[in-house]
């Protein structure tokens, strides 16, 4: 897993329903039915896995060790919403930052992006890791 990447979406606390900073794994079943003359069969599932807090608190630890850039600073370097995809940022900021870009709109222009990339974190705060072996 060292080079994996992992996109989150729904990580905007306030704007859910109490499930956030979701992960989608696929998983796939073979399976042989005799309903269908003992074909062999493959089933195709997406699970969600969400975080479901009564507390939610922002990461703060090791904050000031990640990059972080606002939108509008992206944007004068010219980074693309491709670009913050690659970074492992999640989904629904890399939307908003398209919107951002698009529709230059500058109550946006101060929302951070922080960098995981290179720490081997993901999350909007690099708050999650997987341990490795």
């Amino acid at each position: 897993m060292n080079n994996a990447q992992f996109h989150l979406y729904q990580t905007k606390f306030a704007e859910t329903d109490g499930d956030y900073d979701c992960l989608d794994h696929y998983a796939a079943h073979m399976f042989s039915s005799i309903l269908y003359g003992n074909i062999n069969r493959q089933e195709h599932y997406i699970i969600p896995y969400c975080r479901r807090d009564q507390l939610h608190d922002e990461f703060t630890a090791e904050q000031d060790q990640i990059q972080s850039f606002t939108f509008e600073t992206l944007k004068e370097r010219n980074v693309s919403s491709d670009q913050l995809y690659q970074w492992s940022a999640p989904l629904d900021l890399v939307e908003e930052y398209e919107a951002f870009v698009l529709n230059n709109e500058t109550r946006s222009s101060l929302i951070r992006f922080y960098n995981c990339s290179l720490s081997r974190r993901f999350g909007q705060y690099c708050q999650y890791f997987f341990k490795g072996r």
